[in-house]
């Protein structure tokens, strides 16, 4: 039995159960302005998505970030998708790409 994972609210699914399903299909423009689809975006490529739902997680999303940076960061297919969940004054934010 793989780890549990809280995939909804008060509906923890193990590993298993989730391994496997396609990630949800998120539109969205990048702070350059360019309009990305996700998971189309991420086909051949190394990627690390990032998705917050409050403002205070961003040092541990930086804790992802940086390991991997340094892992992947001189690979040309590497990419970081930072997908802010948070509505500031009532308007999304902007999807944030990180090329390497």
């Amino acid at each position: 039995m793989g780890d549990l994972i809280q995939a909804e609210h008060d509906s923890p699914r193990t590993e298993n159960e989730i391994i496997g399903q396609s990630f949800p299909e998120i539109s969205s423009k990048s702070l350059v302005g360019r309009v990305v689809t996700l998971p189309d975006a991420l086909k051949g490529k190394i990627v690390l998505v990032c998705i917050a739902f409050i403002r205070s997680v961003q040092s541990m999303i930086g804790s992802w970030v940086h390991p991997f940076g340094r892992e992947f960061g001189k690979d040309s297919m590497f990419t970081v998708y930072e997908v802010p969940m948070i509505i500031s004054n009532d308007v999304p934010l902007d999807l944030e790409e990180i090329s390497g």
